[in-house]
């Protein structure tokens, strides 16, 4: 139906996964660096600096952000990595703007599996660190441990985590991701129950 498919190797080197949508621009990490891709024309792109892999975004405010400790963004994540602020970035450059917003409480991230997921929402975020779910309220940084949650099946991406959406509706959250080559599902929070959206 009118699709168009754009190649960002020139740009960002061999894929990763982490993926953030902003006002103008669609980010992008590669294992080569960043890369800035017009939302109206993703062909227009430019490298937008070094490889982050803890991006995210909140789809109200249509503002980039990166995971972080303090005023540093997370460059690992091991077994003992706590996310305490999220950082803005510009999206045309891939820089912290030097506005943040603190987490109410620290979240504990979980490296090395490939067993958390980070779901961009409506004036949320979800956080899923492999063994349970938390809530991030934007833009007030108010977090809420949702509680314990298996780790659903999803498509494997090249870094720590995998990338999706976070719905609300009918008093109820849900992630939206990949999980197979074949179909995009949903999954209602906590209780894991997961159906087909899209083949």
């Amino acid at each position: 139906n009118d699709s168009q498919v754009y190649d960002h190797n020139d740009i960002t080197g061999d894929d990763r996964g982490p993926i953030a949508a902003g006002a103008v621009n669609l980010l992008y990490s590669g294992d080569g660096g960043l890369g800035a891709f017009n939302l109206n024309n993703l062909s227009q792109a430019t490298n937008a600096g070094s490889r982050i892999d803890v991006l995210v975004s909140d789809l109200a405010s249509e503002t980039v952000y990166a995971f972080g400790n303090g005023n540093s963004i997370i460059q690992s994540i091991g077994n003992d990595t706590m996310a305490t602020t999220l950082l803005q970035l510009d999206e045309l450059t891939g820089n912290p703007t030097g506005s943040r917003i603190d987490l109410s409480d620290p979240i504990p991230l979980r490296g090395g599996g490939n067993e958390s997921g980070i779901f961009a929402g409506w004036g949320r975020i979800l956080l899923h660190n492999g063994s349970r779910i938390f809530h991030i309220s934007m833009p007030s940084g108010r977090v809420l441990d949702l509680g314990p949650m298996a780790e659903p099946q999803h498509r494997q991406s090249e870094t720590w985590a995998y990338w999706g959406v976070a719905e609300y509706f009918g008093g109820a959250l849900y992630m939206v991701y990949v999980r197979d080559s074949q179909t995009i599902v949903r999954t209602r929070v906590p209780d894991g129950m997961t159906a087909d959206l899209a083949s």
